[in-house]
């Protein structure tokens, strides 16, 4: 199940997110079923993100990061 705290984090603000991952590189990114739809996730680190079953549909997502 998906770590809303985290899933509200990174709808607000992406370099927020971004900062936290960062300082917690260990932790664990759980977005499981999360709804992300229509999400600016642009520059997101979703690197070991385990997004199974996330909804992205509309979603904006940049491959290179």
């Amino acid at each position: 199940m998906a770590d809303q705290i985290l899933v509200d984090m990174l709808k607000r603000s992406v370099s927020e997110f971004n900062q936290w991952r960062a300082d917690n590189p260990d932790a664990p990114i759980d977005f499981q079923g999360a709804n992300l739809q229509e999400a600016d996730l642009r520059r997101a680190n979703l690197r070991w993100a385990d997004l199974q079953g996330a909804k992205l549909e509309d979603s904006t997502l940049d491959p290179q990061i």
